[in-house]
């Protein structure tokens, strides 16, 4: 088939040109397209087209669009600090300081304060001076039978060698003391001899005797005690295996004996008191042996002997 056909079969628009008989319709220049260019057109031309685009439909421009307000300018940015965080190393808070104030009102208490304190002291000394005074205004003894101002060694008033029967060599020299009196004690006078001697029946002990005289004389003030009360009860206060007690009679006003036997496994020591209260006056004789269990003695003569001495001291000291 030569016969070429539009396409769709269509045939040739109104207008199209035939200057080219072999050349499709479509591929012909149409009348408007031979037209002038009416950009190109004199605008003074007589019979130019006097709006562009002629014979083509008027263009009509969209209609504009609303106009909108511009968005608000918006502040420029601005970097904010970063967040606050506490340090933990703190520097150390500087050490309180006391207000500075005057010390005069402490200077003035304080030396009120001593002022009292020295008239307080003073006046205690004062009283004590006074009491002692009081006391010691008696110079001696209170009245009775007694007296010890003639005496400058206890140890005359007894026989210290009366216990060498014993035990005959002295242990020293007897040891002796003599308390003026003063105070309520009204005066005291002590006395303590010491013998040694080898055991007969064993070798490793050595037998030994001491004998001691305590004399104690009553104050002259109203308070003054006897000293024999205070050792009655303390010797004659305690009871038990080795311990014996009772009272002396013919000598002095009132009396006590007093035994104690300490048994150890090779000896035996025994202590026997006589001491008695008479008139101004209280006195002790202690007679202590330590002898080995096969050195026999008879109790009953150091207890005759502690009587005899409190009779010789009683004599030795009366007026």
């Amino acid at each position: 088939m030569t016969e070429k056909n539009p396409p769709n079969g269509d045939s040739a628009p109104e207008g199209a040109s035939q200057a080219d008989p072999t050349a499709h319709w479509w591929e012909q220049p149409t009348a408007a397209a031979q037209a002038p260019d009416p950009a190109r057109s004199e605008p003074t031309m007589i019979g130019g087209p006097t709006t562009p685009f002629a014979g083509y439909d008027q263009y009509t421009p969209p209609p504009q669009q609303q106009q909108y307000a511009p968005p608000p300018q918006q502040q420029p940015y601005v970097p904010q600090p970063p967040p606050y965080v506490p340090q933990q190393n703190f520097a150390p808070r500087p050490p309180y300081q006391r207000p500075k104030s005057s010390k005069a009102p402490w200077f003035i208490a304080g030396g009120i304060a001593l002022v009292l304190v020295l008239g307080l002291f003073a006046g205690c000394v004062a009283l004590i001076n006074s009491a002692s005074d009081s006391l010691d205004s008696g110079g001696g003894n209170a009245e009775g039978k007694y007296a010890m101002d003639k005496i400058t060694n206890a140890c005359s008033l007894i026989d210290t060698t009366s216990v060498t029967k014993w035990a005959k060599t002295p242990s020293g020299d007897p040891e002796h003391t003599e308390t003026q009196p003063k105070s309520y004690t009204g005066g005291e006078l002590k006395c303590r001899a010491r013998y040694k001697e080898s055991s007969p029946s064993s070798k490793y002990h050595t037998n030994t005797a001491d004998i001691a005289l305590e004399v104690s004389f009553l104050g002259d003030s109203s308070f003054a005690k006897h000293d024999y009360d205070n050792w009655k009860d303390y010797d004659t206060g305690t009871t038990g295996t080795g311990r014996s007690s009772g009272d002396v009679t013919g000598i002095g006003e009132k009396g006590y004996w007093h035994s104690e036997v300490r048994d150890y496994s090779s000896s035996a020591v025994t202590e026997y008191t006589v001491a008695v209260q008479d008139s101004n006056i209280s006195i002790k004789v202690e007679i202590s042996i330590d002898r080995a269990d096969g050195d026999s003695f008879n109790k009953e003569e150091v207890a005759q002997v502690a009587k005899d001495q409190v009779r010789k001291a009683l004599a030795g000291l009366k007026k």
